[in-house]
């Protein structure tokens, strides 16, 4: 009889050890489709910004549920931009501004076996700095340029479940929910922010949300159930400032060179410097700005629009000789010698 207790215990226990580990290989399978997920639309959002036809940088806004509904697609703001605004599903293709006429997000290209969605088959999360969204009231908002690194404010920033800062100059998180857990419910027809994103107790009695609107959004390294029981299962992927805007300023400066090539293939020469940003050129100065308007020179250089005016304070310009010139980031220093 004791022998056949045992057995049956021995039987009970070997039972639960399969379960939880099948349940742990599932969990690890549906946090790696979300890590994938996660990391080809973090990709995806930055080229989608480099290539944007008018403002490259900008960002679109998100998705939310404001309108009564999750469409997967980018809810521009007319009026009133604010924190509120910069968090909600990502988006899938654009808007048409209401009284604007313009295009406010395009199709983003995410692989097939995502489509912006997490291991758990949830739709992916999304927060923005406003840095680099159109603001409807400002006008040729946003101005996505270099300088923006020396401004501390308006950025996003991520921490660990202690509090702990890991980034605080972020461009944009993206977030995958997960399953449900706790007290949230998804069965409504368009649920706020809180029945995806979770929330933990930051010591005693602060307390941290994903879901919030105060630009700060917490990072766990794994699902975790934290001492007071509250579970947490957010994944989190972030792009900070430098990488949306490094690649850009490449993308300005290869632009850029290109116009200085094709006025030395017209003109036998580099053109002479503005001596100040507004791109006026100044007859005999080899140091200063880019020429976009003929001032005393009486040619110019013909830049891109997306360039001109927002980058002339951005990039100092030296013509060496008539067949040297030489590109250089004013908040960085980085340089990039120009020759026919």
């Amino acid at each position: 009889m004791i022998l056949l207790l045992l057995t049956i215990l021995t039987a009970l226990v070997l039972a639960g050890l399969v379960a939880n580990l099948s349940g742990n290989a599932a969990l690890r399978q549906t946090r790696g489709k979300s890590a994938q997920a996660l990391a080809q639309a973090k990709e995806a959002v930055i080229a989608w910004a480099l290539a944007h036809p008018t403002k490259p940088g900008r960002l679109p806004l998100p998705d939310r549920n404001g309108d009564g509904n999750y469409d997967d697609v980018s809810d521009c703001v007319s009026t009133g931009l604010n924190d509120n605004h910069l968090l909600g599903r990502l988006p899938l293709r654009g808007e048409i501004n209401i009284g604007g006429g313009t295009n406010c997000a395009a199709a983003l290209d995410f692989g097939p076996e995502t489509n912006g969605t997490d291991g758990a088959g949830e739709r992916l999360w999304y927060g923005v700095s406003r840095h680099l969204v159109r603001d409807g009231t400002v006008p040729n908002s946003p101005v996505v340029v270099p300088s923006l690194l020396t401004d501390p404010d308006n950025w996003l920033t991520v921490t660990d479940l202690q509090g702990n800062v890991i980034a605080d100059q972020v461009a944009f998180v993206l977030l995958a929910p997960g399953l449900a857990v706790a007290n949230q419910d998804r069965a409504a027809f368009a649920p706020d922010a809180d029945e995806f994103l979770d929330a933990i107790a930051v010591g005693s009695p602060a307390f941290a949300a994903n879901y919030d609107s105060d630009l700060t959004f917490l990072r766990a390294s794994d699902q975790t159930t934290l001492p007071d029981g509250e579970p947490f299962n957010d994944l989190i992927v972030f792009a900070s400032a430098r990488e949306l805007l490094e690649p850009l300023t490449v993308l300005a400066l290869t632009r850029i060179s290109s116009a200085l090539l094709n006025f030395h293939a017209g003109s036998g020469t580099f053109p002479d410097a503005a001596d100040t940003p507004d791109g006026t050129c100044d007859v005999g100065t080899s140091s200063g700005f880019l020429p976009t308007l003929p001032g005393t020179c009486g040619s110019s250089l013909a830049l891109d629009s997306w360039l001109d005016p927002d980058w002339l304070p951005e990039i100092g310009y030296d013509r060496i000789t008539p067949d040297l010139a030489r590109l250089t980031v004013v908040t960085t220093g980085q340089m990039l010698e120009v020759v026919p």
